[in-house]
């Protein structure tokens, strides 16, 4: 007989033991499990617990069962006057800043779906699904972004609601960027900055922020930092967000990218500095391995290399790892000369779907560098000219070399 379990509020748990100050090694020896399980929970690496854990750990923590779980809203909300009303208040929510830093998406999409009813009016409608997209967008779920985005576009022509349907149209941009289709992505983007009055302040800094993303991906640096340069002017009117951070994360990829030393250390310090203001650990974690990346620009090998040991050692605990942060880490340890451990970090398994696009072709080059420092040119050469045609094949012809692969570092 299959256990029941409930949907954990990780960032509730996680702020009760942090006030507390409760040991995680002696609430899991009081409980009888394994010190990983309570890691798991306080991470959001697993969102669902039993309720025999559940009695156990309020018990201990002298607290009610709803202080740190989730029950099925459609239980609690028993008409359709109750459940419409409940759609309009979660609507009003910026669920993704709410659930983000504890990464707990599971529960974010359960919420979601068990609000949506078919009947009602397309203009609340079309403001959920719009919330849904955002959801599968974080979660990485590429065709549900892209069909809840297609979706929240309809309702919105329904209800006649310019506003929603620009809010479906950047998802529907968004999820183009995932797929890597960057021209038609930035493309899009740009088309709808022509009705700027349509734009709250946040969707306007996050649509700059992808734009500098695309371009990035693509090659055209001045456009990509002139991008990020007005989507991080738009983000400090906003305020402190994990968008605003990631917004600074891409700046400092660029800057390394551009050998722009001073430039990157002033961007990874605003980085960390709103990432941990908001409780964005994942960005915080990934900043370790930038960090290390930068040591390496500056030559200063042995502290890169211990570096990339700190970062890596964060991995495990840090949701949504891409092959890109791989990358990053395979990179101070090939010019330090520890090669073998440059491979080991580019074949480290995460929990991603296959490698494709912008991640394949730089990861193909990065490979191509490591095949040159181990002395193989006609491997490195061989290897170079796939990653060029993965790079021609998203639009990104800026990015091919001629010949043997050159350094990840450039200048403008």
């Amino acid at each position: 007989m299959q256990r029941q379990t409930v949907l954990l509020n990780n960032e509730a748990l996680s702020r009760i033991i942090a006030e507390r100050e409760v040991k995680q090694w002696l609430l899991a020896r009081r409980m009888g499990i394994d010190r990983k399980t309570i890691s798991r929970w306080l991470s959001g690496r697993t969102q669902r617990i039993s309720k025999e854990n559940l009695t156990k750990l309020c018990d201990i923590l002298e607290i009610g069962e709803s202080a740190i779980c989730v029950m099925d809203r459609l239980e609690a909300l028993g008409t359709r006057e109750d459940r419409w009303e409940a759609a309009r208040k979660l609507s009003d929510e910026d669920l993704v800043e709410i659930v983000g830093p504890s990464n707990n998406w599971e529960l974010a999409e359960s919420l979601v779906k068990s609000t949506i009813d078919p009947d009602m009016p397309a203009g609340l409608l079309s403001k959920l699904y719009h919330m849904l997209a955002r959801v599968y967008h974080y979660m990485r779920r590429a065709e549900d972004f892209k069909r809840c985005s297609e979706i929240a576009i309809r309702y919105a022509q329904q209800a006649s609601d310019e506003y929603m349907e620009l809010q479906g149209r950047l998802c529907l941009s968004t999820s183009l960027l995932m797929v890597a289709d960057l021209k038609q992505a930035a493309a899009n983007y740009e088309q709808c900055l022509l009705t700027p009055e349509l734009f709250t302040a946040k969707a306007l800094a996050a649509s700059l922020s992808n734009l500098s993303s695309a371009y990035h991906q693509l090659g055209e640096f001045r456009k990509s930092l002139d991008y990020s340069s007005q989507a991080l002017k738009a983000w400090s009117k906003v305020g402190s967000n994990m968008s605003h951070a990631t917004a600074w994360y891409l700046r400092a990829q660029i800057h390394i990218e551009l050998s722009m030393a001073s430039e990157a250390r002033s961007s990874i310090d605003e980085c960390i500095r709103i990432a941990e203001e908001v409780r964005y650990q994942r960005i915080v974690n990934l900043m370790q391995l930038m960090r290390a990346d930068l040591l390496s620009l500056e030559g200063r090998h042995d502290d890169a290399v211990d570096a990339v040991e700190r970062g890596l050692a964060l991995l495990p605990d840090t949701p949504r790892v891409s092959y890109i942060t791989l990358e990053t880490a395979a990179r101070p340890m090939r010019r330090a000369g520890l090669l073998d451990r440059a491979e080991e970090c580019l074949n480290i398994e995460v929990d991603a779907e296959q490698q494709f696009g912008f991640e394949l072709a730089s990861g193909t080059m990065e490979r191509a560098r490591l095949q040159l420092a181990r002395g193989d040119e006609e491997g490195a050469i061989e290897l170079a000219a796939r990653a060029n045609q993965y790079f021609r094949d998203i639009g990104a012809d800026l990015r091919c070399v001629d010949g043997l692969p050159t350094e990840h570092y450039r200048r403008l």
